[in-house]
C-alpha cells in the first residue's frame, strides 16, 4: 500500500460535486457505544486487502442506486457493490473505487477485527460496521482510533460515529461519501476542529490530525438524502429561433407537482428562493420565447408538494437559432469581433473546400482579430483578417439575411484591404492565394462555387487602407448567407486579407438611378448605340424634337443594343429606354 498512494493523488483531476451535494449534513456530538457482535468481515492486523463481499441486511440506497453489500477495507473506508480495491487509500478521489464511505482514509492498518450487525426490525433496521482501535497509520501504533459507519434502512442515512482515540503524530486523510465517480462526493475537511469541519471543494480534500486535532469521543457525522430530489439527464434538443425540446429522467422522488425549469442568459445558478420560468412540467418540455441567436443556461428542479423542491440540476448552455435579418442592415463594423465563433452574434466559421456541394466541418477558422486592427493600423479599428500562407480552406460565413421576394433589391457593400503579413506594406499580388466571396441560397444549408459573386487572386491594384467594394445582389431573393472563403496552398506569397464595414444596403442599380448613372447612349456611324449594364432593356423608342416617332424596338430583352435604321440625320433625337427597372430618356446627337 505504501507504494502507489503518491501516484493515485496525482491521477485525481476532477474538482465538481454530482448529486451527493443534495444530501444534507449534521456534526454532533453522541455517544460511541461498541457492538457486541463478533462477527468479523476483516482480521485483525490486516495491512493489504480487503474483505469480501457482505451482506448489508436490507436494501440501501445511496444517491438514487440501490446496494445490498458491501467490502471492508484496512485503509478507512467501506466500498458499496463490489469488493474494495486492495492497495487504495484515497477513495474519494481515485477513479473506480467508489460508491464508498470515508472515515479517514489513508494508509492505515486493522488492531482488531473489523465486525459488524445489523440490529432494529425492518423497516427500520441499522448495519453497523465497527473498527475498533484502527492503526490510522500502518507503521505506527500510538495513533489509534475506535469508528463505526452506520446505514440506515427507509431513511438510507450514511453515519460515522468516533470513539476513543490517541493521537501521537500528524497525518492526513479523506472522510466523505462518494458515488461511482469521482465528480460525485460529499467530503469533510479542516485543519483546526473535527467537531467544526466543512465541505471539502475538491475530491482530494482532507481532514488533519495530530495530536491537537482530532475527532472528540462520541463526535458524529451524518449525510441524508434530501426527500425530494432533482431530476438527472437533462438533455437539450431540436433547437429552434425562439424555442426548444428540454428533456431529463425522472427524478425517484416521484414528485407531485412534477418540475420546475428555469431559463437565463446569466450562467448564475439559480437558488431556492429564484422564481422558476415555468413550472408544473414533465419531461419532454417544449420551452418557447428565447430570442434568436442568444445562449441560455437552464435548470430543472422536482416541486414535490407542500414548497419542497430539489436542488436545481444543471443543463447546461445551448445557443438558439439565429433568425434572418431583414435586409437592408445596418453597417457591421465587427467592434464585438474577438476572433472566436459566433462573433458577431450569428455569424460563423467553418473550413472546407469551395466547390459545386462544399462540405464544411468544424467551427472555427484561421479568419482571426489582429491586435493591430483592420489593415494592420490601428487597434481601435477591428476588422476580421486572416494571412494568406500554407494550406488554408477557411470560412468566415454572414449571419442569414432576408433579401426580401425581388431579386437584386439589394448590395452587398465592404471595406477590404491587402498588405504585408502583420504589416502595412503594398501588395501587388496574391499569388495563387484567393479569397473569394459566395452566397448559399438557402440560407447556409446548402454551398455552391456556381454563386461565387467575386474572387481575389493573382496580380491586382490591392489596396493597403482599405476601399470599398460594391458588389450588386442581381441575381438573389428569400434568406441567404454570404461567405468569405480563403484558399491557400503555397508559402511563396504571405500577405494579410482584411474585412470590414459590412453591410448590405438598397441596390442603386435597381431603381432607376442606373440608368440615369450607368446607360450609356451615344451616336455610332449613323446610329444610336445604347448600354445599360446589368438591366436588361424591353422596349426603345427614339423621337425627334418635333414628338414624331422614327424607331420603334421592342422585346429587347438585352442590355445592349445597336440601332441602325434611323432616317434621320444631323440632328437631336430623344431615346427613350424601358427596362425591366423604369425608364429614362436620353439626347443624342446624330
Amino acid at each position: 500500500m505504501r507504494k502507489i498512494t503518491f501516484l493515485l493523488f496525482l491521477l485525481c483531476t476532477s474538482f465538481f460535486y454530482g448529486q451527493l451535494s443534495n444530501y444534507s449534513f449534521t456534526q454532533t456530538l453522541g455517544t460511541f457505544t461498541p457492538i457486541t457482535s463478533t462477527t468479523a468481515v476483516l482480521a485483525a492486523g490486516t495491512d493489504y486487502g480487503s474483505s469480501p463481499l457482505t451482506n448489508i441486511g436490507f436494501d440501501f440506497v445511496l444517491d438514487g442506486v440501490t446496494y445490498t453489500q458491501f467490502s471492508a477495507s484496512p485503509n478507512g473506508f467501506i466500498k458499496f457493490g463490489s469488493q474494495a480495491p486492495q492497495s487504495t487509500s484515497t477513495p474519494i478521489s481515485s477513479s473506480g473505487v467508489g460508491p464508498a464511505v470515508a472515515f479517514f482514509a489513508r494508509d492505515g492498518k486493522t488492531n482488531g477485527a473489523v465486525v459488524y450487525e445489523v440490529s432494529g426490525t425492518a423497516p427500520d433496521r441499522v448495519l453497523t460496521i465497527e473498527y475498533p482501535n484502527y492503526y490510522v497509520e500502518w507503521s505506527s501504533t500510538a495513533n489509534q482510533l475506535s469508528v463505526q459507519i452506520k446505514l440506515y434502512e427507509t431513511t438510507n442515512a450514511v453515519q460515522i460515529v468516533y470513539g476513543p482515540s490517541a493521537r501521537a503524530n500528524s497525518y492526513f486523510g479523506q472522510v466523505g461519501i462518494v458515488g461511482t465517480s469521482t465528480s460525485n462526493y460529499f467530503n469533510r475537511t479542516t485543519t483546526t476542529d473535527w467537531s467544526n469541519s466543512s465541505s471539502g471543494t475538491s475530491n482530494t480534500a482532507k481532514m488533519t490530525w495530530s495530536t491537537l486535532v482530532g475527532p472528540v469521543d462520541g463526535l458524529t457525522y451524518t449525510w441524508n438524502q434530501p426527500n425530494c430530489l432533482p431530476p438527472s439527464d437533462l438533455a437539450i434538443s431540436n433547437i429552434q429561433t425562439y424555442e426548444a425540446i428540454m428533456s431529463w429522467t425522472a427524478s425517484t422522488s416521484n414528485p407531485s407537482n412534477d418540475y420546475d425549469i428555469y431559463w437565463s442568459t446569466s450562467n448564475t445558478p439559480p437558488t431556492s428562493a429564484t422564481a422558476p420560468s415555468d413550472i408544473n412540467q414533465v419531461s419532454p418540455f417544449d420551452a418557447i420565447g428565447f430570442n434568436s441567436g442568444t445562449t441560455y443556461y437552464w435548470w430543472v428542479r422536482a416541486s414535490c408538494g407542500g414548497g419542497d423542491t430539489s436542488t436545481w440540476a444543471s443543463g447546461g448552455s445551448f445557443t438558439t437559432a439565429c433568425d434572418a435579418s431583414v435586409a437592408p442592415l445596418s453597417v457591421e463594423n465587427f467592434d464585438t469581433f474577438n476572433g472566436i465563433a459566433p462573433s458577431p452574434n450569428c455569424w460563423s466559421e467553418a473550413t472546407g473546400v469551395l466547390e459545386s456541394n462544399s462540405i464544411l466541418s468544424n467551427v472555427d477558422s484561421q479568419w482571426k482579430l489582429k491586435t493591430n486592427g483592420f489593415a494592420n493600423s490601428s487597434a481601435s479599428n477591428k476588422g476580421v483578417s486572416i494571412n494568406l500562407y500554407n494550406n488554408k480552406k477557411d470560412w468566415f460565413i454572414s449571419n442569414p439575411i432576408n433579401l426580401g421576394t425581388t431579386p437584386g433589391a439589394y448590395q452587398l457593400r465592404y471595406k477590404y484591404a491587402v498588405t504585408s503579413y502583420n504589416g502595412t506594406a503594398t501588395q501587388s499580388t496574391l499569388g495563387t492565394h484567393s479569397v473569394k466571396v459566395v452566397i448559399s441560397t438557402d440560407g447556409g444549408t446548402t454551398w455552391s462555387d456556381a454563386n461565387v459573386i467575386k474572387t481575389y487572386t493573382g496580380a491586382g491594384s490591392y489596396s493597403n487602407t482599405g476601399v470599398d467594394e460594391i458588389l450588386p445582389l442581381t441575381a438573389y431573393s428569400g434568406v441567404v448567407k454570404i461567405a468569405f472563403v480563403a484558399t491557400t496552398n503555397t508559402t511563396a506569397t504571405d500577405v494579410d486579407f482584411h474585412i470590414d464595414d459590412f453591410v448590405i444596403e438598397s441596390n442603386t442599380l435597381s431603381l432607376g438611378t442606373v440608368l440615369k448613372n450607368n446607360a450609356f447612349v451615344f451616336a455610332k456611324d449613323g446610329g444610336i448605340v445604347i448600354n445599360t449594364r446589368e438591366v436588361l432593356m424591353t422596349d426603345v423608342l427614339v423621337y425627334d424634337l418635333q414628338g414624331r416617332l422614327l424607331v420603334s424596338k421592342s422585346l429587347v430583352n438585352a442590355s445592349d443594343l445597336w440601332i441602325q435604321d434611323i432616317s434621320a440625320t444631323n440632328q437631336i433625337v430623344l431615346v427613350e429606354i424601358f427596362t425591366e427597372a423604369g425608364k429614362i430618356t436620353k439626347k443624342v446627337k446624330l
